[in-house]
């Protein structure tokens, strides 16, 4: 035995009950003499304020073209993690150019409340409008050439097949208790035919595109098929490989053509966005078939993209039904959008490059500024951050952010530790929410917190990541009225994520 083993003989031994209290003993000194998780200080004075910003039309446009968007592909964070695997081809990097360089559909949505395209320096609201357009186009084009190319694949694939079995595709009866396996080609040109070839049904458009997409990809087969070149050998000699990987190939053009229905109604919600701001007039509802309608009159539904007469729009979904016959797009009155909601009558040119909410911002962080207070904005995302920067640059105000090793962002929170700034100092600090920028600081000489978005995360995380942002300033040393501004954009994301933390709040 070592000397501690043979040690370790004569140490009394201790009980369960005795080391539970040590524990307590030593918890209940570090409450009281180290720290407190709850910090006692109900006596500073505390005000919160929630700043609703009504979007602009155009503004709000982009913002419901989105939404309907990633809806429509069904894209939130655990659809495009679980998007990785190889059979979905490219469908992964395809969504992630959607969700605009964001982890999820949420943390898009709240990017684009906030500022209408991250992405862009220069383009207005109007402007990134007819890019959306463009870029629904590509999108289009690239899918439609994807479902061409994996139902060539499927045609070579069935060809390799019947090689092998010529009678495979005519097999009859319950082939499955056998232990075959479909023809999942025959299958999906009978659907294409029938017009149920996409999950959840489309529209004649969509049906009519994919109709023409199937007869592209068998024509160009056949002209391979014809062709004097030596067909490519495959790496499968089991038959029932073949057989299961042309399923696998249909497996892919079904979500693709699913994909591919989103897309041709995103475009098509947009170029009635893009016509009502226009202000073409004579318009035809296509259910009531009245014509000559004034643009007042109009709308468009965001769900599909589907236009007509406000009325015929607001009736038919009370139904839950398009006002186009041959779309099976779930409706609700909240998917009807009104051309006055989206024309330009009241576009506010001031919000410029920057958008609504971020001049809100910028206004009120002038206010504050103007009034001898200094103040902290808060981001989530470093994107966003990185805008606001630019915004308050732009608007004259010297806002500092945080960056590099421990030792640089001590030097440089001094100027923010001084009572008296000297008028060069930066008077706005930037900081990231859920950052350990956030933890530790002790900025008493700041009294108001900018919240640009609610803070998207778990209820335990939220609750953790508030308190650490808002404590930097409402804690122990702080001498004046601690005010927190919330700003959400009316009727999005940010309203409803708000009202949700409300709720289990007030639950609480």
């Amino acid at each position: 035995m070592t000397g501690l083993e043979s040690l370790s003989h004569f140490l009394e031994v201790r009980s369960m009950q005795w080391h539970e209290r040590r524990h307590q003993l030593g918890q209940a000194f570090l409450d009281r003499f180290v720290r407190q998780n709850i910090a006692e200080i109900d006596e500073i004075p505390f005000e919160e304020h929630r700043v609703k910003v009504e979007l602009p039309p155009a503004e709000r446009a982009i913002y419901l073209e989105l939404e309907t968007y990633l809806e429509s592909l069904e894209m939130n964070a655990t659809n495009a993690q679980r998007s990785k695997k190889k059979s979905t081809g490219d469908r992964a990097s395809r969504m992630q150019k959607s969700l605009q360089d964001s982890a999820s559909a949420e943390e898009a949505l709240l990017k684009c409340c906030s500022h209408f395209n991250l992405s862009s320096d220069s383009a207005t609201a109007l402007e990134t409008i007819a890019d959306i357009i463009k870029h629904r186009k590509k999108d289009r084009k690239d899918c439609e050439r994807n479902i061409v190319d994996a139902l060539i694949d499927a045609y070579r694939q069935r060809q390799r097949v019947l090689d092998v079995q010529p009678d495979w595709s005519s097999l009859t009866g319950n082939i499955l208790e056998k232990g075959e396996v479909k023809d999942e080609l025959k299958l999906y040109e009978k659907e294409v035919e029938k017009k149920k070839s996409v999950h959840q049904g489309a529209d004649d458009e969509v049906h009519e595109c994919i109709k023409n997409l199937l007869t592209e990809a068998q024509r160009a087969f056949d002209d391979a098929e014809k062709s004097p070149k030596k067909r490519k050998r495959e790496d499968l000699p089991d038959i029932r490989d073949r057989k299961v990987k042309l399923r696998d190939d249909l497996h892919i053009v079904r979500s693709v053509s699913k994909e591919l229905c989103g897309r041709i109604r995103s475009l098509r919600y947009i170029e009635w966005i893009r016509r009502f701001q226009t202000n073409e007039g004579g318009l035809q509802c296509s259910k009531c078939e009245v014509g000559g309608l004034p643009i007042d009159k109009f709308g468009v539904l965001s769900a599909c993209g589907h236009a007509g007469c406000l009325f015929c729009l607001k009736a038919a979904a009370k139904d839950g039904k398009c006002v186009c016959e041959d779309c099976s797009a779930n409706i609700n009155k909240a998917h009807v959008i009104s051309s006055g909601a989206l024309g330009l009558e009241n576009e506010d040119a001031s919000t410029g490059r920057y958008g609504k909410k971020l001049t809100e911002v910028v206004n009120k962080v002038q206010d504050i500024i103007s009034q001898g207070d200094r103040l902290i904005v808060f981001c989530q995302f470093d994107s966003l951050k990185d805008k606001v920067h630019e915004a308050l640059t732009a608007s004259n105000v010297l806002a500092m952010q945080v960056k590099g090793n421990v030792h640089k962002q001590l030097r440089a929170l001094e100027v923010f530790q001084k009572e008296k700034p000297d008028k060069k100092d930066a008077k706005v600090l930037l900081l990231k929410m859920d950052d350990e920028q956030s933890a530790g600081l002790n900025l008493t000489n700041l009294n108001h917190a900018i919240f640009v978005h609610p803070l998207l995360a778990s209820d335990a995380e939220y609750e953790a990541y508030e308190t650490q942002a808002i404590g930097r300033i409402r804690r122990f040393g702080q001498s004046k009225t601690v005010h927190v501004w919330r700003f959400l954009a009316n009727d999005t994301i940010d309203t409803r994520l708000d009202e949700e933390r409300s709720h289990r709040t007030m639950a609480e």
